[in-house]
């Protein structure tokens, strides 16, 4: 049990890594690609293209955790109130969101280069100005915190129960040693009352 439970955890630690690298990579896409739109330089685009693909590939690697982990639910409640089946519908409900708002970020992100690229500035500003990109921004933030919070809980749920599991095996080897010093102590006694006669 507590060798599954350590592997939860790994998984976890996953996850909440893998959902800082998401928020973080867009970010570092709309750095890029406004390093572009100041200067027209090329050099801007390359780290924006990195970016995008590491945004997708961590997505990826999001559902394929989430999936490791669902066949047995979410490992303790995230509060004690709520169960783990809700925890799970919450983790799919939120990794869709997140999901979506990343890539509406994304693409609001690449039209406004294409724009920008066809010599049509006032367009491209003009979509940025619409705030469909600081909105799906904002959002990604919210569900990622939101997420992190929930695998934050697990966590501390999670190594409870392994410092719990270990405490018991503590206990259990402790009194396991008491019964045998318990039985040597008779043995030995036997063994002494067997020679006085």
């Amino acid at each position: 049990r507590a060798t599954r439970q350590l592997h939860d955890l790994v998984l976890m630690g996953q996850t909440r890594l893998e959902l800082a690298r998401v928020a973080r990579r867009i970010s570092d896409a709309e750095s890029s690609q406004r390093g572009y739109l100041l200067t027209a330089r090329r050099e801007y685009l390359a780290p924006y293209q990195a970016a995008r693909a590491d945004v997708e590939s961590g997505l990826q690697r999001l559902a394929a955790l989430q999936a490791q982990r669902e066949p047995e639910a979410a490992p303790g409640a995230t509060d004690g109130t709520t169960d783990a089946a809700d925890d799970v519908a919450a983790d799919r409900a939120d990794l869709k969101a997140l999901t979506g708002q990343a890539r509406t970020k994304l693409s609001e992100m690449n039209e406004v280069l294409g724009l920008f690229e066809l010599g049509r500035r006032e367009a491209a500003t003009e979509l940025m100005l619409t705030g469909i990109g600081r909105e799906a921004m904002v959002s990604v933030r919210n569900i990622s915190d939101r997420m992190l919070a929930r695998e934050n809980a697990r966590v501390a749920a999670g190594l409870q129960l392994v410092f719990d599991s270990l405490a018991r095996n503590r206990i259990s080897i402790a009194a396991g040693a008491a019964v045998s010093l318990l039985l040597v102590a008779l043995v030995l006694r036997q063994r002494h009352q067997a020679g006085l006669q």
